[in-house]
């Protein structure tokens, strides 16, 4: 993560955690949540496999609809008409989601531990970064 944006992203994660939990997090849990922090631009939390055509903001778990669910992701629409994909672990969108979409990834450092589950609230705090800061402080997360 940049230096320099560190502090805005774990105010914002901190604060969110106060409210989902600092663990693992349900579809309705981070749904409500994302909501309440960006508003009617959030679209909704999807799986991997119902990733809609159009959207503003979405988390998406990284497992099919007939699946648990594994590893929440967070994608914003940028000016460019492209999706900025962020993932808490650092990893590149073509390593983990295969959508029809051009994707621009995040800075590719991990946010997250291996021994953490706070995905969920780390996809609201980036959503909330990139509503508030723009794509170009949100890619730098």
């Amino acid at each position: 993560m940049s230096d320099e944006y560190d502090w805005i992203y774990d105010f914002f994660r901190r604060r969110i955690e106060r409210e989902i939990g600092s663990g693992l997090t349900y579809t309705d849990q981070v749904a409500r949540v994302a909501k309440a922090w960006v508003g009617d631009r959030f679209d909704g939390v999807y799986s991997a496999d119902r990733i809609p055509d159009e959207f503003t903001y979405i988390i998406a778990n990284l497992d099919r609809e007939d699946e648990p669910g594994s590893h929440w992701i967070a994608l914003a629409k940028t000016k460019g008409r492209r999706y900025m994909v962020y993932d808490s672990f650092g990893r590149s969108t073509d390593n983990i989601l295969d959508i029809p979409h051009e994707t621009v990834d995040v800075d590719n450092d991990a946010e997250q531990a291996d021994e953490e589950d706070n995905c969920g609230a780390r996809c609201v705090a980036w959503l909330t970064v990139f509503d508030l800061y723009g794509e170009e402080v949100a890619k730098l997360i």
